[in-house]
């Protein structure tokens, strides 16, 4: 492989990652995902891919935090707790 196809590569590569950020930033901003895994999983391509963006990195955790305050109500507005006749627990 030469220089120039060396730099090519590299072009199409930060293209990708520009796009993927573009892409995701508004996903999150828009209608962000309702699964803890689509983070791990965007996480996990940013990782693999070494690609860092602040805003990108914020709005995955926000999101998470988010999830985490609809399970916990979620839990807490059906938390029925009440005896059943003839139930063995």
């Amino acid at each position: 492989m030469n220089e120039e196809e060396i730099l090519k590569r590299n072009d199409e590569l930060e293209k990708l990652k520009t796009s993927f950020i573009v892409s995701a930033t508004k996903i999150y901003k828009d209608n962000p995902p309702r699964l803890f895994f689509s983070n791990k999983l965007v996480e996990g391509v940013m990782k693999k891919m070494e690609i860092t963006s602040f805003e990108l990195e914020e709005l995955i955790e926000k999101n998470r935090v988010r999830l985490i305050e609809i399970t916990r109500d979620l839990r807490q507005k059906y938390d029925d707790h009440y005896d059943l006749i003839d139930w063995i627990n």
